[in-house]
């Protein structure tokens, strides 16, 4: 008789049990594994708790055909990731053709994250306010015109 009294090891966690119920039950296979790619490329890994969780400067491209539900699939990564790094301020730059696309598609899903379209829609006194939250007081302002004008 083994006298080994250890506890069966828990499964490891993965940035997938991060997505929200609802999400993961209509996520398409193609989805999952965009996801999982986000995951590694921005985060550092798909499993919690391994490094470089908190310190990736990685990034990626997602090229998967049209309406294939990309938007969506950046709006679910960035729900899961802002659970692992609540302090972190995500910036999604896209062609102005699209920004009400993408903002329609944060309108869609009621996703908590704000959502700031830095096309002509604002004055440049707003674009400071917006700037303050995001901590970027030290963006010269020819920085955030160009951002404006494009």
């Amino acid at each position: 008789m083994s006298s080994d009294s250890r506890e069966p090891e828990a499964p490891e966690k993965s940035c997938v049990d991060l997505v929200p119920p609802s999400a993961k039950e209509t996520m398409y296979p193609h989805q999952r594994g965009g996801f999982e790619f986000m995951c590694k490329n921005i985060a550092g890994d798909i499993t919690l708790g391994r490094e470089p969780l908190s310190d990736s400067k990685g990034g990626c491209i997602i090229s998967h055909p049209p309406g294939t539900e990309k938007t969506r699939l950046t709006i679910v990564f960035l729900q899961s990731f802002l659970k692992l790094f609540p302090n972190s301020r995500p910036v999604i730059i896209a062609p102005s053709n699209l920004l009400l696309n993408w903002e329609a598609e944060f309108q869609k899903w009621e996703v908590d994250i704000p959502f700031h379209n830095l096309n002509n829609k604002y004055s440049l006194s707003e674009d400071k306010a917006i700037v303050s939250v995001f901590h970027c007081l030290s963006i010269a302002e020819e920085k955030i015109q160009t951002l404006y004008v494009w």
